[in-house]
């Protein structure tokens, strides 16, 4: 075959001259082998750490070996595995695609509602009623369920190619295999699960894309770009640790891997040739697939200089927050990993990342549950977290009750305990402090006070949530009270746990409740407004109107917005109270309870939440 020295930028198979250009950066020297269209092993060029080559190809399947092992390159936009065992192997196959002039909605950030969710969890259920089911194409065919439920935002969990079979643990109560369902251990940061895949490898995401910006919904990926798939110093070998340890983990003496994030190692943030693979990698997400946003995994790690030390912000952290390709692009940091909490301070110079904000989702499960001493830092957080981003705006916080770490809303209100024993680690795994409440019995019930009561409380995590200045985040099947049974951990469940039971849609109690208070948020502006409470702007009050007496723990906090003629207020006591109201309010809006008299004071019952119009 015709071969010609080819080009060292950009990395990775790119189109040049009717061929393809092979480029990959390597410590040491590297072979291309082509398995498809036909098989031929390949010498490369080379400028500096640069290996490259151009071959009169329109497509290949292909790999690179140092020595005996044999790599997949990083930069491949498809991964693929025709081996028994997991042996990833890359693919290059350009196809056109038509977006048909669909542009992104371009939604401010502080009107955003995101709605986290799991590619197959989504549809993989039986009463799905899909077509695709676990694809991409299959969140396609419910993306009208999330547009009604008043979503403009989906935050997916991570599409970049993992090994589902990379866990060795079986099931205690099958005896099966468990699988790595939830996906946050990346093989390559450029390809998409193949396994989400129904009809084309490129394709079916821009048409998940495309869709959902006609329906006015955004798309941001979950990106895990604090460790890979290779593990520790004794994992597994796919690429990075051939093509250069030192390039692309933080190690320390003995060469060992240093393990920030519970995974076995950590990306080297400092180097060069990384900061590069990842800004290309976010390039190539925005510019091919017009993804709108990132939230990043364990983003701490990504803060952290090459000793393992802390230093804010990172030349990775800035350089993201500075790319012209990324301007418009939304930053959403997890801005903790295993070491260092980073919240309110992840990149403090601009508005330029949002944080998964820890405090609001642990302060809130406090007060609601009726926790002494959390009724003023619960204000704080309906304010939006103004003690942590009093430099910024409320759109720095992404607030959330729940997400796929930890107990779903039911398990919140249902459990006191985790219950991780089909996970396979003796119930070890997991979060072991949740802030939960079971409101009377240890998981299901048959008694119907101890369920009402849990309805309640599920509708005050949502009023919370959706009247609090900041970003509401809401996590798959919340709003249909979705249970894994008291797991907080179900990385490893690849069943009913994960999936989103569509047979609970149409006699869910608490779905219209929350689509209700979307649809209250999108429609009076003090709750979106992207500063912090100003004077003119809210009225305290107490039992009594205009008096809060912040001093009494009374577990009582109302407030209002005079501008939208707006008054909520919070019982997380365990007794009814008399509730004075402001003058002129009497128009019921939505009450979490299931009896309520209007008057110029209401009853509330214990745990209630109320929202009042004038």
């Amino acid at each position: 075959m015709k071969k010609e020295s080819g080009v060292p930028f950009p990395l990775g198979p790119s189109r040049l001259n009717e061929g393809i250009n092979f480029a990959i950066v390597s410590e040491k020297e590297p072979v291309l082998e082509i398995l498809e269209p036909e098989s031929l092993t390949v010498e490369l060029e080379k400028t500096g750490n640069v290996y490259h080559i151009w071959l009169p190809l329109k497509k290949c399947v292909y790999r690179y070996k140092i020595g005996k092992e044999k790599l997949v390159d990083p930069y491949a936009p498809i991964i693929e595995n025709t081996y028994k065992k997991y042996e990833p192997i890359g693919k290059y196959d350009p196809v056109a695609f038509d977006w048909e002039g669909v542009k992104s909605p371009q939604i401010p950030l502080n009107q955003l509602i995101i709605y986290e969710m799991h590619v197959k969890g989504f549809t993989m259920d039986k009463t799905s009623s899909v077509k695709h089911k676990g694809k991409f194409l299959g969140v396609i065919e419910k993306l009208d369920y999330l547009k009604d439920l008043g979503i403009n935002a989906i935050e997916l969990m991570p599409i970049h190619e993992f090994n589902e079979n990379e866990v060795l643990i079986k099931s205690p109560q099958t005896g099966k295999k468990l699988t790595n369902f939830w996906g946050y251990s990346t093989v390559g940061f450029f390809a998409l699960h193949r396994n989400y895949i129904a009809e084309n490898p490129l394709n079916d995401l821009k048409n998940l894309v495309k869709e959902s910006h006609k329906r006015g919904i955004e798309v941001i990926l979950d990106v895990v770009y604090n460790h890979t798939a290779e593990g520790n110093e004794k994992g597994p070998i796919f690429n990075f640790k051939i093509l250069g340890t030192d390039i692309y983990y933080m190690t320390e003496e003995g060469n060992k891997f240093q393990n920030h994030t519970g995974c076995g190692n950590t990306i080297n943030s400092s180097h060069p040739i990384v900061i590069q693979y990842i800004l290309d990698s976010l390039r190539y997400f925005v510019t091919e697939f017009h993804i709108d946003g990132f939230r990043f995994d364990l983003a701490a790690s990504l803060n952290r200089a090459l000793g393992g030390e802390v230093s804010i912000p990172s030349a990775l952290v800035e350089a993201i927050a500075r790319d012209p390709v990324l301007t418009d692009t939304k930053m959403i940091a997890e801005a903790w990993d295993l070491g260092s909490y980073q919240v309110g301070g992840f990149y403090p110079s601009f508005l330029r990342y949002s944080d998964w904000n820890g405090k609001y989702r642990d302060t809130t499960r406090s007060y609601i549950k009726g926790d002494p001493g959390a009724k003023n830092d619960f204000a704080t957080r309906l304010g939006g977290s103004q003690d942590l981003y009093h430099y910024l705006k409320p759109s720095a916080s992404i607030n959330f009750v729940t997400c796929h770490d930890g107990f779903t809303l039911y398990d919140l209100v249902a459990y006191n305990q985790k219950h991780n024993e089909a996970n396979g680690e003796d119930n070890r795994d997991g979060l072991n402090e949740n802030v939960s409440w079971n409101c009377g019995a240890e998981g299901p019930t048959d008694n119907p006070e101890i369920e009402k009561l849990r309805l309640r409380q599920m509708k005050n995590f949502f009023t919370a949530l959706l009247v609090s200045r900041g970003i509401p985040m809401i996590y798959m099947g919340d709003e249909i009270a979705h249970t894994k049974n008291g797991n907080n951990n179900t990385w490893c469940q690849d069943n009913e746990l994960n999936a989103f039971p569509w047979a609970k849609l149409e006699k869910s109690p608490l779905l219209p409740y929350v689509k209700k208070l979307i649809e209250l948020r999108k429609h009076k502006p003090s709750l979106t407004e992207d500063n912090f409470f100003v004077p003119e702007d809210i009225a305290w009050h107490g039992l009594q109107a205009n008096e809060p007496k912040w001093e009494e723990d009374d577990r009582f906090i109302a407030l209002e917005f005079p501008k939208d003629n707006l008054y909520i207020a919070f019982n997380a006591s365990a007794n009814a109270i008399q509730v004075e109201l402001p003058e002129g309010y009497g128009k019921l809006f939505l009450y979490s309870g299931d009896n309520l008299k209007m008057g110029k004071t209401v009853t509330m019952e214990p745990f209630s939440s109320i929202i009042v119009e004038r």
